[in-house]
Parts: C-alpha cells; sequence; structure tokens
C-alpha cells in the first residue's frame, strides 16, 4: 500500500508540475496550450482522489475538512482549465495585440493551483 501512495504522490507533484509550467508558457511565451492544461487539471484532481482514498484504505488517517477543500479548489482549477479544451487554438478571450490570450482564466488556474499546494503544505 505504501509503494502505491508513493507513486500516486510522485504522478500528484508531476500533474502539479505540468499544470503550472503550462499556464507559465501560455502567458509567458503565448503558446497555445490546448489540451495539456485540462489534461494536468484532470491528472492532479484524479490523483489527489486516489491518494485520499489509498490513505483511508491503508488507515493512515486524513485530516477531512482539509481535503474537502483541497478537493473544491482542484475542482475549481478543472473547470477553469476546461475552455483550453473547448477552443482548438487554447484561447480564453479574444487575444490581444501580440496574440496572446488576454482572458483571467490562466492567471485562476495558476493562483488556485499554488492555493492548493499552500494547503497541502501548510495545513497540518
Amino acid at each position: 500500500m505504501e509503494v502505491l501512495r508513493v507513486v500516486l504522490l510522485v504522478g500528484h507533484l508531476a500533474a502539479l508540475a505540468v499544470l503550472l509550467v503550462s499556464v507559465v508558457v501560455h502567458l509567458g511565451a503565448g503558446r497555445r496550450i490546448g489540451a495539456v492544461l485540462p489534461a494536468a487539471a484532470g491528472a492532479l484532481l484524479g490523483t489527489g482522489v486516489l491518494l485520499a482514498a489509498v490513505r483511508t484504505a491503508g488507515d493512515m488517517g486524513n485530516n477531512e475538512p482539509k481535503l474537502a477543500v483541497k478537493l473544491a479548489v482542484a475542482t475549481a482549477v478543472f473547470v477553469c482549465a476546461l475552455p483550453a479544451r473547448r477552443r482548438p487554438d487554447g484561447a480564453h478571450a479574444a487575444p490581444s495585440r501580440n496574440g496572446r490570450s488576454t482572458g483571467p482564466l490562466p492567471y485562476a488556474v495558476a493562483v488556485l493551483t499554488i492555493a492548493n499546494a499552500a494547503i497541502a503544505v501548510a495545513w497540518t
């Protein structure tokens, strides 16, 4: 059970990294992220739920209020990331003069993802 938990934790951290990097690339370089953003957000949400299930099955104990808040934030990240998949170019709003997206959703994804990581670390 411990090996599964560690594998899921590594997958969870990898999804977090891919999610943040895709937002930074989208905002900084102006490249379209397409399906990467919602896929990483879904992976983050899925691995988080599986991690909680593995901890419950292994009688490791869970902090239910913390998990509820993290689930709500991860769901909000996923919902904010979905429009990137709906548009073929990954844009969230009308492009600006330099061709980059000017919509607020990539910023919301970044802030909520960082908040979710902060909750995971700071809430004991």
